[in-house]
C-alpha cells in the first residue's frame, strides 16, 4: 500500500512542499480524502490502488484517533491539544473538528490567523466565506472548533504563547488598521450598490427605454431670423415642468401637456427675438423638476410614490420628453448656440440630459454640462448667473454663495450677477440681497389635483425667457 498522508508523502517523494502540491494540481501525482478528510498521496509505483489504509473504525475524533490518521507523537510538547482541535506546532497546523466536512479539517496557522483577522475586523459570516472560499456549514464548524468571537484576543492562543510582546502589539495596531480600512471599504460598497440598485430601477430602467429608439424631435414653428443687435444671452428658464403629473383641469393627459409646453416655449423665444434681437447664446437648463416622476415604479428620486397622481408611465413620459427636449434645442439652435446646464432636483433628469448629449453629439452649436454639481454657472463677459433648483440652500445664502463660487469660476463683474431658482411652486419672486439679483421663477407646471385640493394655490404656469447682459439681467418676456 502506497498512499501517504502528506508529510509522508513529502519524505517518500522527496518533495517540497510547492513540488507535492503543483504535481498533483496538474495531477501529476493523484491524491484522495481519506475516511478522515485528509489528503492522501499515491507513492507507489504504477497505477494507484483503491486500496485503503487501515480504518481506525473510529466514530469519534480523539486525540488518539487524531495522531494516529495525522502521523503525530502525543509526547511531543509541540503538540497541543484545545478539545475540538489539535495544534502541531511542528507543522504549524491545526487540525479542526468539522463533521459537515468528514470529520477532520487542516489549517496553516498563517490561513488561520487570516481568516480570524477578517472575522475581528467586522466581516461577516458571508463574508468570510467568500473571501476565503469557505462553505458556510465548514465556516460554522471551524468557528466552533475555534471558540471564535468578536470578543476573542486579536490572534489566536498558539500565536499569542509563541509570539513577542512588541511584535503583537504592532501587529494589533496593524490589525486595527485594517480593520478601520475594511469598514470604509465595506460602507463604500454598500453605497455603490445602493447606487447601482437605484440606476438600475430607476434611470437605468428609462435608458433601456430609449435604447434601439430614434429620437424623434418635436417640430416647433420656425423662428423668424432677427439680426443681432448688442451681444446678449437669452435664457429659457424651463423650472419645476413636472410633465407627468396629473393636472387639475384641461391639461389632464401627457399628450396635452407636451403640445402645450412646445407651444410656450415657440412663443417665449419668438417674442424674445423681437424684443431684443438674436442672440449670442441661449441657455437652457435641463431638469429642475422636468419631470413628476423618473423611475418605472412611479417614485421621485428619493422613491416617494407619485403613481396617484401621475399620467402616463415612466417609459412613455421618458420617450415624449426626450422628443419634445430635442425639438426645444434644435429649435433654438437654429438662430444661436445654445448651452444646456444639467440641474437635478427633487426628480432626477440626468439620464435625459445624458440622451439629449448623444443625440447631439455632432453637433457643435450644441453644448452640455452634465457635472455633479447641482448648482451650475454661465459666465458672459465675467459676469456670473447661478442657476439652482433651490430644494437645498437657503434664500438668503445665495449672495455669498455666489460670491465664493463665482470667483472659483473666474468671474470679474460679481457685482452684476443674478441667480435664478424655483422648487416651491410661487409666484414670480424677485429679490435684491447684498447686492445680488434672486429671482424665483413660477413653476412651469399648471397646478396638480393633489396641490388644488389642498388649496395652496400657485402663479399662472408661464416660460419666461430672460435678458443677460454684461450688466446683469436687463429684461424678460414671458410666453
Amino acid at each position: 500500500m502506497s498512499w501517504r498522508l502528506y508529510r509522508a508523502a513529502l519524505e517518500a517523494l522527496g518533495l517540497t512542499e510547492g513540488q507535492l502540491k503543483g504535481r498533483a494540481a496538474r495531477q501529476q501525482i493523484e491524491r484522495r480524502r481519506n475516511d478522515e478528510g485528509a489528503w492522501e498521496y499515491w507513492t507507489g509505483s504504477g497505477e494507484p490502488t483503491d486500496a485503503s489504509p487501515p480504518s481506525s473504525g473510529r466514530t469519534s475524533t480523539t486525540p488518539e484517533d487524531i495522531a494516529a490518521a495525522y502521523e503525530l507523537d502525543l509526547g511531543d510538547p509541540a503538540w497541543v491539544n484545545r478539545g475540538r482541535y489539535v495544534y502541531d506546532g511542528r507543522r504549524r497546523e491545526f487540525i479542526l473538528q468539522t463533521p459537515s466536512a468528514g470529520g477532520l479539517t487542516v489549517w496553516s496557522l498563517d490561513h488561520v490567523c487570516q481568516i480570524w483577522a477578517a472575522y475581528l475586523s467586522g466581516l461577516t459570516q458571508h463574508e468570510v466565506c467568500r473571501e476565503f472560499g469557505i462553505a458556510d456549514n465548514l465556516w460554522l464548524d471551524a468557528k466552533r472548533a475555534l471558540r471564535l468571537t468578536r470578543q476573542r484576543a486579536p490572534w489566536p492562543d498558539e500565536v499569542l504563547a509563541e509570539g513577542d510582546e512588541g511584535e503583537l502589539e504592532e501587529d494589533w495596531l496593524r490589525q486595527r488598521e485594517q480593520r478601520l480600512h475594511t469598514r470604509v471599504k465595506r460602507r463604500e460598497w454598500e453605497r455603490i450598490a445602493r447606487d447601482a440598485e437605484r440606476w438600475r430601477v430607476g434611470p437605468g430602467a428609462l435608458v433601456d427605454a430609449l435604447k434601439g429608439r430614434e429620437i424623434r424631435p418635436v417640430q416647433l414653428p420656425p423662428l423668424p431670423p432677427r439680426a443681432p443687435r448688442a451681444p446678449h444671452l437669452a435664457a429659457l428658464w424651463l423650472t419645476d415642468a413636472h410633465l407627468g403629473e396629473r393636472a387639475h383641469g384641461e391639461l389632464g393627459d401627457l399628450d396635452a401637456q407636451i403640445a402645450w409646453v412646445g407651444e410656450q416655449i415657440a412663443r417665449a423665444a419668438s417674442e424674445a427675438l423681437d424684443a431684443w434681437g438674436a442672440p449670442a447664446g441661449w441657455v437652457l437648463p435641463i431638469g429642475s423638476d422636468l419631470f413628476h416622476h423618473d423611475n418605472p415604479a412611479q417614485g421621485t428620486t428619493r422613491g416617494t410614490p407619485q403613481g396617484a397622481s401621475s399620467v402616463g408611465s415612466a417609459q412613455q413620459l421618458a420617450v415624449r420628453v426626450a422628443d419634445l427636449m430635442a425639438g426645444v434645442i434644435g429649435h433654438l439652435a437654429a438662430s444661436a448656440p445654445v448651452q444646456c446646464p444639467w440641474l437635478p432636483g427633487t426628480h432626477s433628469s440626468m439620464w435625459l440630459a445624458l440622451v439629449l448629449k448623444a443625440h447631439f453629439r455632432e453637433v457643435p452649436r450644441v453644448q452640455f454640462d452634465v457635472g455633479e454639481a447641482r448648482r451650475k454657472m454661465i459666465l458672459h463677459q465675467g459676469v456670473p448667473f447661478l442657476f439652482d433648483h433651490q430644494d437645498q440652500v437657503r434664500w438668503r445664502d445665495y449672495p455669498a454663495l455666489l460670491a465664493v463660487e463665482a470667483a472659483r469660476a473666474g468671474a470679474t463683474r460679481i457685482e452684476h450677477g443674478a441667480v435664478f431658482c424655483g422648487h416651491l411652486h410661487r409666484d414670480q419672486v424677485e429679490e435684491t440681497v447684498m447686492g445680488i439679483r434672486l429671482i424665483r421663477s413660477r413653476a412651469l407646471a399648471h397646478e396638480g389635483d393633489w396641490g388644488a385640493g389642498q388649496g395652496f394655490g400657485q402663479g399662472e404656469p408661464a416660460v419666461p425667457v430672460y435678458r443677460l447682459t454684461e450688466r446683469g439681467v436687463k429684461g424678460v418676456v414671458w410666453s
